[in-house]
């Protein structure tokens, strides 16, 4: 566990490498200020960490379109300092003024800053800081820097790997400042990067109503290969732990991504901008879990940077990055094999493994991929075929001439009048009127050519990647320990990205299922034991590239209903009443829950011990365990009447048991633990 959290933590901190400590000034002043594509941005933006031969997204956009270009990225820039740089920057204003398109990277900065302050202000409320240091010494905008030079990173991880309980708090707490909560969303997305990108917005549109405004999503960056982990640490036992420490950090993250891509897509409408989904191409699976983490390694550093863990994009991140861009710009053509774009994706050595969302969108925008969905062609066809036959002793000479005009198959001809012919092949002859004594027959036959003249028209489909979901009926009802389901049918071309449902009642969980490739899809409702009566209403968004779509759902929760039958007898003054309230517990499961499956999800794994060591963190600190009684009663799996560490302990010993193979029920392993 210790190793596997601490390689984490340091990914973790890794990732403040986004703020990277070198920060670059504009240099921008002697570029035009009338390029039609400008970009605005961070280190991403910028190129941190390419070689002087590699090519960032921006130029390899520039080419594509035959345009020129500026860039105003500056690594370590946030939200703040970019609306800075458009109200006090002339020529960056200008820039935008006569732009054609502007294209913005940036808020990964903002993320990075709440994840660092978050970490020092816990270090030092620890007393985790170097020596000497205190809360005092933490600026308001913590940059990596601050990070070095404060905190001492191996207090902080020893303290975390050796209380597991305090590693369950930290998360907890790091998500809060982030993204906050469901009841409570205050976290640094929603009160700095969020509200200060839509002033940028603003403040661009404000600049140049006409232009194109593409703003990018921020990726997901810990998003490791099973290999690499496989190599860190085997499997069995040492893979669980790896499972847990990752559901600790890398979830926060997944989380914070999800809620930033969202508030961004939101700005669809409200603003009328264009979203380049970079988040969507670097993760390019629909639904990351603990297996299926997503490609961010591929497009970046991680895995190749040693314990720098660096984040940003590498060669094949900012082709990815490009396609994204170009897709939304719109100005799709096809390429030839001496384009910049072509060209570095034929130079990887490791194209194969290149993901698939993100290699559909580089198709589409070379031109290898853009469907096509009607063609009308008109042929025309013209032979002419000419023989003479001339004899040796008296001469004759028969003259046959034919024409064919053809619009089906081929046809073969030969005749001494006029045929027409219009079908499959075929084979005609007839004689002429001729007097004519034969001794030898010289046959000279002479065709001219088949001229072909070919008409197409071409139609092309609606956009790559449109959608439209619709839905029989929008009134569910579900009663406890059920599930309820909505069916959605998407109408459109494509697939949507990703979705997001509203507030969602105590004990109701929401699922989408893809059910046909992106097709058809069910919405499953549930609702456990705790969930309180009543209708509810959930407005559900869905969202990709081009649009988004929201739909109602009027949620009906019910319980059997309760009877109360009351007795009274006058004579002895006695009053009996008697009520019998249905139980909406399952009869057929004890205590509601299976034993360790705390999380109610049918299996007992990681999640049920991370939830089992949140709770006993949130009961060490006095506030309850948070738990329903089913739930505390499934997670005292040891049945000491306890819930904490110990049972955690004891459920991660039984998912590593029954991953490497070994089988019967929890009660049955606890057993043989005893």
């Amino acid at each position: 566990m210790k190793k596997a959290l601490s390689i984490l933590l340091s990914a973790a901190l890794g990732i403040s490498a986004m703020s990277a400590s070198v920060y670059a000034e504009s240099n921008v002043s002697a570029q035009s200020s009338s390029a039609p594509l400008v970009l605005f941005g961070d280190s991403i933006t910028e190129g941190y960490g390419l070689s002087s031969s590699e090519y960032n997204y921006g130029e390899i956009c520039a080419d594509y379109l035959g345009w020129e270009s500026v860039n105003y990225a500056v690594s370590g820039d946030r939200t703040a300092d970019l609306y800075t740089l458009l109200t006090e920057d002339a020529a960056a204003a200008q820039s935008a003024a006569n732009a054609e398109v502007i294209v913005i990277s940036i808020g990964g900065n903002d993320v990075m800053c709440g994840f660092m302050k978050y970490v020092l202000e816990y270090a030092a409320g620890k007393d985790l800081l170097v020596e000497g240091k205190t809360a005092a010494d933490i600026p308001e905008y913590p940059t990596a820097s601050d990070l070095e030079v404060l905190l001492d990173q191996t207090k902080l991880e020893t303290y975390l790997t050796t209380n597991m309980s305090e590693a369950s708090a930290f998360a907890s707490g790091l998500k809060k400042a982030l993204v906050g909560t469901s009841s409570d969303p205050t976290g640094c997305v929603q009160t700095e990067a969020v509200p200060t990108t839509i002033q940028i917005i603003e403040k661009l549109t404000a600049l140049n109503p006409d232009a194109d405004i593409i703003l990018q999503t921020v990726y997901q960056p810990i998003q490791f290969s099973q290999e690499y982990w496989n190599s860190k640490f085997g499997t069995g036992a040492a893979y669980e732990n790896m499972a847990f420490a990752t559901n600790l950090i890398r979830n926060i993250f997944v989380q914070t991504m999800d809620t930033y891509s969202e508030e961004l897509y939101a700005l669809v409408d409200s603003h009328g901008i264009k979203i380049a989904d970079v988040y969507a191409e670097f993760t390019s699976v629909e639904k990351q879990s603990k297996t299926e983490q997503g490609y961010a390694y591929y497009f970046t550093n991680l895995q190749t940077s040693g314990d720098s863990r660096d984040i940003h994009p590498n060669q094949k991140g900012h082709l990815a990055i490009a396609a994204a861009v170009i897709e939304q710009i719109g100005e799709l053509h096809d390429t030839y094999s001496t384009d910049l774009i072509r060209t570095l994706y034929d130079n990887l050595e490791d194209k194969a493994e290149y993901p698939t969302l993100a290699l559909e969108t580089y198709n589409l925008v070379i031109g290898s991929d853009i469907p096509i969905a009607t063609t009308t062609t008109t042929s025309t066809t013209t032979t002419t075929s000419t023989t003479t036959v001339t004899t040796t002793t008296t001469t004759s000479t028969t003259t046959t001439t034919s024409t064919t005009t053809t619009t089906a198959a081929t046809t073969t001809s030969t005749t001494a009048s006029t045929s027409t012919t219009t079908a499959t092949s075929s084979t005609s002859t007839s004689a002429s009127t001729s007097t004519t004594t034969t001794t030898t027959t010289d046959v000279t036959t002479t065709t001219t050519a088949v001229t072909t003249t070919t008409t197409s028209a071409t139609t092309t489909i609606s956009p790559y990647y449109d959608f439209e979901l619709t839905y029989d009926n929008n009134h569910l009802t579900v009663y406890p320990g059920e599930t309820a389901e909505l069916p959605l049918y998407n109408e459109g071309e494509g697939k949507f990205t990703s979705w997001k449902s509203g507030e969602v009642p105590e004990g109701v969980s929401v699922q989408l299922i893809n059910v046909d490739d992106g097709l058809n899809y069910t919405l499953e409702i549930t609702a456990d034991y705790s969930a309180q009566p009543g209708n509810y209403s959930l407005n559900l968004r869905f969202y990709n590239r081009y649009k988004s779509q929201e739909i109602a759902v009027t949620l009906e929760i019910l319980v059997p209903e309760t009877t109360t039958t009351t007795t009274t007898t006058t004579a002895s003054e006695t009053t009996t009443t008697t009520t019998t309230t249905t139980d909406v517990q399952d009869p057929d499961i004890p205590g509601a829950l299976p034993l360790g499956d705390v999380n109610n999800d049918g299996a007992v794994n990681a999640l049920d011990a991370s939830e089992v060591l949140t709770a006993y963190a949130s009961n060490a600190t006095g506030n309850g365990l948070g738990l329903t009684d089913e739930q505390a009663e499934a997670a005292d799996v040891n049945k000491d009447g306890k819930v904490d560490a110990l049972d955690a302990s004891d459920i991660l010993g039984y998912y590593a048991y029954i991953a490497t193979g070994g089988t019967g029920s929890i009660e049955e392993f606890m057993k043989k633990e005893d």
